[in-house]
């Protein structure tokens, strides 16, 4: 009933479903919202946030970045509360869409934002979830399954990994977050963005042995 609703929750009831928002230990909600004022002819995306408090939306603020010319999407809040991911568009990156975070410090956001290492390509990288042993994210980069994969990237080894069939698939497989076993994610399909869940438990058989290639490429029967 947008009647009952505050300025804040009007305006988060026009949130667009393709984004993302997160909400950290203490309730509070950060969630990119489209700018009032044109840059450079055009609206750009900010990260703002607000208090979640009994059910209600209330003291919204934007969170204040260098370089206003760019655009802020897809946050997430690290476990700790302590770190916020995001993709932004910013001078200074690899491709068009880059992973960024900036740390909390006395309980303010730093506004000068550092690339996360070894995930940003030429491509676009977005949905950043920072996990205990694996970051994930999404991109479009070459060598994909579909528009868009899900990438996990190993924070052991630094080693990236795309985590095939059945999370990606042909179509744009979005943000994924995983439960024990179970993986939420979004994905497009039919040109609309539709929440997936996927019980998956794979079992990793260990083969020793040596493929032998014929010389149309096919592998050679035993």
């Amino acid at each position: 009933d947008m009647a009952s609703m505050n300025e804040v929750e009007k305006s988060f009831a026009n949130f667009n479903p393709a984004q993302s928002f997160t909400v950290d230990s203490t309730n509070v909600i950060i969630y990119a919202k489209l700018g009032t004022k044109k840059i450079d002819n055009a609206y750009k995306w900010e990260l703002w946030q607000a208090n979640l408090e009994n059910g209600r939306l209330k003291q919204d603020k934007k969170i204040a970045i260098l370089d206003s010319n760019a655009d802020y999407l897809y946050p997430n809040v690290s476990k700790d509360g302590n770190k916020l991911f995001f993709a932004s568009n910013r001078k200074g990156g690899k491709g068009g869409l880059d992973i960024y975070s900036v740390n909390k410090t006395n309980g303010d956001w730093s506004n000068t934002p550092k690339p996360v290492e070894f995930i940003n390509s030429e491509a676009n990288e977005i949905y950043p979830v920072d996990g205990i042993t694996h970051f994930t994210y999404t991109s479009d980069r070459t060598g994909g399954m579909g528009g868009y994969d899900v990438y996990s990237l190993n924070k052991a080894n630094n080693v990236n990994s795309n985590l095939g069939y059945p999370i990606n698939t042909i179509n744009d497989d979005l943000g994924m977050n995983k439960l024990s076993d179970t993986y939420y994610l979004a994905r497009n399909m039919n040109s609309s963005i539709d929440m997936a869940i996927i019980n998956y438990n794979p079992v990793y058989i260990p083969v020793s042995g040596q493929l032998a290639y014929l010389a149309d490429g096919a592998i050679a029967s035993n």
